[in-house]
């Protein structure tokens, strides 16, 4: 319905069957993540990837869905060692240990009371202090396990 198979046809609803995302078949992916309607991969050089439903722009970008698995804009010089994804909004944990969210953050999920309806991605400063070990989303919320 939206793309979320990566396989660039609407009109196939669901697969009973394992489908292969051929747009990824000649990068070395280390992780997927799955949101409500959407998908994100991280490649180990640390590009990440998106595809599926971006409504609330839980793929790093304003406009329509995406069909195929294309590359997430982003910051500069930051490079992405883990991805995980709620039910419609992104976190990325950077290689600095800076976090990333972006997407819906209508109920706080995102980790910021700064939130602009006009950016894309944003640093969650709370967690700058803190060694992150790792990134969890859930539904509406969103978790980061601190040193």
């Amino acid at each position: 319905m939206a793309g979320q198979l990566g396989i660039g046809d609407q009109r196939i609803q669901y697969s009973v069957a394992p489908t292969w995302v051929e747009k990824l078949s000649q990068i070395p992916i280390v992780s997927i993540s799955c949101g409500d309607c959407s998908s994100l991969a991280l490649a180990a050089d640390g590009t990440l990837y998106g595809w599926g439903k971006n409504a609330d722009g839980q793929l790093g970008r304003i406009g329509d869905d995406l069909l195929f698995p294309k590359p997430i804009k982003m910051p500069e010089k930051k490079r992405v060692v883990s991805v995980v994804s709620g039910y419609k909004h992104s976190l990325a944990l950077m290689e600095d240990n800076e976090v990333w969210s972006w997407g819906q953050a209508r109920i706080g999920q995102l980790g910021r009371d700064d939130v602009e309806s006009n950016k894309k991605t944003w640093d969650i400063t709370e967690l700058k202090e803190r060694t992150v070990v790792s990134i969890f989303a859930g539904a509406y919320l969103s978790f980061a396990l601190c040193n």
